[in-house]
């Protein structure tokens, strides 16, 4: 017997659990398992072709009732156990790759809101020193003198307006740090000249000039870069004062050796 495809292997199965005799051991198991087992061992091929039908007879059923007996029960949790952990790293994996893709997403973001940014702060900077430094005006330049010869102020307070630094505010002679401070915007950068009294060593009453370029943690990059470029053009009309420049208002007290005092003032 030449079988030329599993299918007439099949026929032949079938025709012998039908056909056997009364001798022979009854099939243990469906045919289609039968059928899965022999499709995995083809070298039945080799074995049985061009021998007599007998011989064909016995091999097959041999094989037939040779085949493993095995659990159904048993084999339907493994499949149902099998397919549930492909299922479950099918799931796992879906969600690495969508994790990993959200995280792709947000780094590129935030790279792209880091560029601009950047892209942002270079382009004020340019803008800022492609610009005409602001110049002294002329009221200024008049309160300016008022307060080094007249001292008619305690405190000039001075804003750039376009290209120009006009007078903001001023403290009167009576006015001391704490008047100052309240008069100092904590959102926008100023110029400041401060007349602070002093006692020498030995005994003497006298004064100091100071310029201040107040450039508070809240003002803006634009602001910040505006004053400090134009610095160097208002300062070089104001001979003969102490240079300070300042983030917080302890640093003004810092500079002028007033720290101390204001504290003793907290305390009593």
């Amino acid at each position: 017997i030449k079988m030329n495809s599993l299918n007439e292997l099949k026929e032949i199965l079938t025709s012998l659990s039908i056909h056997q005799n009364e001798n022979r051991r009854p099939c243990q198991q469906p045919l289609t398992k039968v059928f899965e087992y022999l499709r995995d061992h083809t070298d039945l091929y080799d074995i049985i072709e061009g021998k007599d039908e007998n011989f064909v007879e016995n091999r097959l059923l041999d094989c037939f009732n040779q085949f493993p007996k095995r659990d159904l029960p048993k084999l339907a949790k493994e499949k149902e156990a099998r397919i549930k952990a492909e299922n479950e790293a099918r799931i796992k994996a879906e969600n690495e790759a969508r994790i990993k893709a959200d995280n792709e997403v947000r780094i590129k973001a935030e790279n792209d809101a880091r560029i601009k940014a950047e892209n942002d702060a270079a382009q004020q900077a340019s803008d800022v020193n492609s610009t005409k430094q602001a110049e002294l005006s002329e009221p200024a330049e008049k309160m300016l003198k008022d307060l080094k010869i007249r001292r008619k102020y305690r405190f000039l307070i001075l804003k750039i307006a376009g290209e120009e630094v006009l007078p903001d505010s001023t403290g009167p002679p009576s006015a001391g740090p704490k008047h100052l401070e309240s008069a100092l915007p904590f959102t926008d950068c100023r110029y400041c000249i401060y007349d602070q009294e002093y006692v020498t060593s030995d005994g003497r009453k006298a004064s100091r000039l100071f310029f201040i370029t107040w450039l508070p943690h809240n003002a803006t990059p634009l602001s910040k870069m505006a004053y400090v470029h134009s610095k160097v053009a208002v300062r070089k009309r104001m001979d003969g004062l102490f240079d300070v420049s300042a983030n917080s208002f302890s640093d003004i007290l810092s500079a002028m050796g007033l720290e101390e005092e204001e504290s003793e003032l907290d305390d009593s």
